[in-house]
C-alpha cells in the first residue's frame, strides 16, 4: 500500500507540474527526459545498481518539488523513506524490470511536456502501481528480507 499511496501524491504533483506555464513545463520535461535517459544508459552498461537507483530518485524528484505544495511534501516524505527500505533491500533484482519504468517514466514526460495533467497523473499512479506489481513478485520470489 505505501507504493499505491506514493504513487497518488506523486499523481497529484505530476498534475500539477502539467499545469506550469510552458516555458516551466517544457523546462521540467527536459531535465526529466535526461535523467531517464540517463536511467537507461544506467541500465544498458550494468553499473552499480545505487546508481541507476538514485536516477530513478532524481526522476522522481524533479516534478515532486516543481508540482508539489509544501503539505503534499510533507505527506510524501514519510512514505517515500518507508519505500526506499524496501527498494534498497530489493533493488539489486529488481534492476532488471526497471527498462520498463524507464517506458512508463516516457509516458509522464510526454503528459507534462504536452500540459496533459489528467495523463501526467495517471501515467504517475500507473508506474507506482506498476512497480507494486514488479516487488510483490520478487519477494514473492526471493522471500522477505524484513519487515518494516
Amino acid at each position: 500500500e505505501l507504493y499505491i499511496m506514493a504513487g497518488h501524491l506523486e499523481g497529484m504533483a505530476a498534475r500539477k507540474a502539467a499545469q506550469l506555464p510552458a516555458s516551466r513545463r517544457k523546462a521540467l520535461a527536459s531535465n526529466m527526459r535526461d535523467v531517464n535517459k540517463e536511467l537507461a544508459a544506467s541500465l544498458h552498461e550494468s553499473v552499480y545498481a545505487t546508481e541507476a537507483y538514485n536516477r530513478d530518485l532524481e526522476f522522481h524528484r524533479l516534478f515532486m518539488h516543481e508540482g508539489a505544495g509544501v503539505r503534499l511534501l510533507r505527506m510524501h516524505q514519510p512514505i517515500k523513506l518507508h519505500i526506499e527500505r524496501y527498494a534498497r533491500a530489493y533493488f539489486g533484482v529488481l534492476i532488471g524490470g526497471l527498462a520498463n519504468s524507464v517506458a512508463e517514466h516516457d509516458l509522464l514526460v510526454r503528459a507534462i511536456a504536452a500540459g496533459e495533467p489528467e495523463k501526467a497523473q495517471k501515467a504517475t499512479e500507473a508506474n507506482w502501481y506498476k512497480a507494486s506489481e514488479r516487488l510483490l513478485r520478487t519477494i514473492q520470489h526471493h522471500g522477505e528480507k524484513g519487515n518494516w
